[in-house]
């Protein structure tokens, strides 16, 4: 059958007496046909016919075709959908139950919809992939379609006014589907293909939308280090150009995912760049920030999104000041606060929206304001300074004594921890700064990720301190005798939850096992319930692991304290789910675990084995949960995999952490001494720099040598993988690589 356009109509009369003997002629073949006892050509709605199994028709009135504007009335099998006011096959659904036609509608658009169109199955056609990558909001997209079986060359249609598809010249089976602003919303696409016979395929394509899409990285190119800021899952990924792209040093996006600023213009002399640009994400335009600056030495966002605080440099005197940020939709420019002479020889730490804190390589004398003491170790002294509405105050020396080189920063949301591996910790509560002295903390203790509480343990009993006291006061709540914890493991970051490891006889007598022990602290009664991990087992010791024991059963873990040593461990953050990792004593074999703590009594949900041609020793291992809390990244050594938590349990031990690469840069092992590294605690979920999550878990990113790589993972447990070139900087960037944060009005 022939589809052929409709020769034009001049008035309503003539259409109707033209439809009228169209479904005549067709209402008489029906019946003629059926007299004989064969099968139809068309399906009326007037005439009851037997299934059409292997073909797609329309009734009267169409539904969405291929073109035009919204519905059909009636029309005819050699039309291909003729009616319609307004031209046939709208993108909104008319009356009726038809399907799509490839003949020409009133208004000349391709594809109306008419009654008694006649269409032919494509029986072993397949349009792939069924769903696609997820746009970005009203920016250009397009992207690959295939389609097999069926009989070459092809013909592609797409019901839309916006989108259009390009057949591959070369390969009538390829087109590639684009527009030129994706929608606000997600929406659906109705894909039409007839191959040579004129036999169909249809196929609805979900497509759905991302509002934070942006992606940056800075990379090492031919003309120096540049900031590269694009759609990674875009066909193919255009960086946007950039005004101020030139010795990019590194970049912040806002807390509230409506800007970005980076740090350019760096040079032998000025090695982390000497200048500070904006840019408006929704509309990508740039603007320098304002600074008398020689160099930006410092900055960083406030928690609102509202203040840059900035550190910088001018005529070999140091400063703080601040930046405040516009709205996105005004036309007004940033502005700087008046400076105040600093020494910052650190990053900035926001506490709240008020303060600031940074440490620099001074000695207050606290007796002679503004003096400074000799400092022949380089030791470090903490400052704060406190914004109000002209600008921020003078920074204030926390103590009149330093720090070994060698500290870290922690902030709370009320103050901010010193911490160092040769002195007690010093917390500073910024709230009150003119009442509360700071306070040392012994040296053992562990953070909270609150920051509100400290943890040590006293001869296996854990003991948790409120943040504000010192090392002497007395602990706010004890475990209970019989409850020891002689290992912390982990403390969840939004809820005050610490995970331990203890070695337990068994019982009957024969070996020891691990014990993974839950403690939840009820703050207002100032108590510590435990919980022991189910699943542990008795059957292996500490120091191997029996064959056919253990090892082979999937809801039970061997751990214990010596083997926890060196791996890493974590919870999710609303707390829900702990993983923990391990290694055989050979170091090759190694079992991810991990539990769902939402189900009571605490039992392992699964594990997962991995293997690693890789010993311990050269081998660190990380976790990062994705912030939907579905699945989890785990690099051992140079090897990094993806586990869905939420798969059940399978027979016997499984290779089944679905791997993303075997390339990932070197890096240090984590530490079990938090005093030591606390960004490198192996408690510590969120440290790594070579991988990490988008804020919305649709995508991971990580970084190899020459690539950062970008995964979708919207269709797990298909994958589509971005590589993006991004050769290291070595010490001319910061390398670092980051999604833009979920937006927040």
């Amino acid at each position: 059958m022939t589809n052929h356009s409709p020769a034009p109509l001049n008035s309503a009369p003539e259409r109707r007496a033209r439809v009228a003997r169209r479904r005549a002629e067709q209402r008489a073949l029906a019946l003629g046909l059926l007299t004989l006892g064969l099968a139809p050509l068309a399906c009326l709605s007037d005439i009851t016919l037997p299934p059409c199994d292997d073909l797609m028709v329309c009734d009267a009135g169409g539904a969405s075709g291929l073109g035009g504007a919204a519905g059909a009335q009636a029309g005819t099998v050699a039309d291909g959908g003729v009616g319609g006011e307004a031209g046939l096959g709208g993108e909104a659904p008319s009356a009726g139950t038809g399907d799509r036609g490839w003949g020409k509608s009133e208004g000349g658009n391709p594809g109306g919809a008419g009654a008694g169109y006649l269409e032919r199955k494509c029986a072993n056609c397949v349009i792939l992939p069924p769903s696609q990558p997820a746009p970005c909001a009203m920016r250009p997209y397009s992207t690959s379609l295939t389609i097999t079986g069926g009989t070459p060359p092809y013909q592609w249609q797409v019901a839309s006014t916006t989108w259009s598809i390009a057949v591959d010249p070369a390969f009538s089976s390829r087109a590639t589907l684009s527009t030129e602003a994706a929608a606000a919303s997600a929406t659906t696409l109705a894909i039409d293909v007839m191959d040579a016979t004129m036999a169909h395929a249809h196929a609805n394509l979900s497509v759905p939308i991302r509002n934070t899409c942006w992606f940056a990285y800075t990379s090492l190119e031919t003309s120096g280090a540049k900031l590269q800021l694009l759609d990674p899952l875009a066909e193919p990924p255009a960086p946007m150009i950039l005004a101020h792209n030139h010795g990019v040093y590194d970049f912040q996006f806002s807390p509230d995912g409506q800007y970005l600023a980076y740090r350019y213009g760096s040079d032998e002399t000025h090695r982390t760049g000497q200048h500070l640009a904006l840019v408006t994400l929704s509309t990508l335009d740039e603007q320098p920030i304002p600074v008398l600056e020689d160099a930006i030495t410092a900055f960083a966002w406030s928690p609102d999104s509202k203040l840059i605080a900035v550190a910088f440099s001018q005529a070999q005197q140091t400063y703080l000041t601040g930046v405040r940020i516009p709205a996105p939709d005004s036309d007004t420019a940033p502005v700087e606060l008046p400076p105040k002479p600093a020494f910052v020889e650190s990053d900035l730490y926001w506490i709240g929206n008020t303060f600031v804190a940074f440490h620099a390589e001074r000695l207050a004398d606290l007796g002679n304001p503004g003096q400074w003491l000799p400092n022949p170790y380089h030791q470090r002294t903490p400052f704060y300074a406190k914004l109000n509405d002209t600008g921020f105050e003078s920074p204030q020396p926390v103590v009149d004594y330093g720090y070994d080189p060698g500290v870290y920063l922690q902030p709370t949301g009320s103050g901010f921890f010193m911490i160092t591996d040769s002195d007690p910790f010093t917390y500073f509560n910024a709230l009150s700064p003119t009442v509360a002295a700071p306070t040392p903390l012994s040296f053992t203790r562990l953070i909270s990720p609150s920051g509100q509480y400290s943890a040590s343990i006293e001869d296996g009993q854990l003991q948790i301190f409120s943040a504000a006291d010192g090392e002497l006061s007395p602990a706010v709540a004890v475990s209970d005798d019989g409850e020891k914890c002689p290992m912390l493991l982990a403390w969840a970051k939004d809820r005050e939850r610490i995970a331990c490891i203890a070695d337990v006889p068994n019982d009957p007598p024969g070996g020891i096992h691990g014990e993974v022990r839950i403690f939840d602290l009820n703050a207002r009664e100032h108590r510590l319930t435990m919980s022991t991990l189910r699943g542990f087992c008795t059957d292996d010791t500490d120091s191997a692991v029996s064959a056919g024991s253990c090892a082979a059963l999937q809801n039970e873990y061997s751990y214990s304290e010596a083997r926890a040593s060196g791996h890493a461990r974590g919870f999710s953050p609303s707390g829900r789910w702990l993983a923990f990792t391990a290694a055989s004593t050979d170091g090759v074999d190694n079992y991810l675990y991990w539990a769902d703590l939402n189900e009571v009594p605490f039992s392992l949900k699964r594990k997962s084995y991995f293997f690693t041609t890789q010993t311990v020793s050269d081998s660190p291992t990380e976790l990062a949960f994705s912030p939907d809390e579905r699945f989890l990244l785990l690099r051992r050594g140079n090897q990094l995999a993806q586990q869905d938590l939420t798969a059940g349990p399978e027979s016997g031990p499984t290779r089944d952490a679905e791997p993303l690469t075997s390339s990932l840069e070197s890096s240090d092992e984590c530490m079990d001494d938090f005093a030591s590294a606390p960004d490198r605690w192996c408690g510590n979920t969120d440290r790594s720099a070579l991988f990490r999550w988008a804020p919305d878990s649709t995508a991971a990113a990580f970084r190899t040598p020459d690539h950062v790589t970008v995964v979708d993972v919207t269709q797990f447990p298909v994958r589509y993988f971005y590589p993006l070139p991004a050769p290291a900087c070595g010490q001319q960037c910061a390398g670092q690589f980051a999604f833009q944060p979920t937006i927040k009005p």
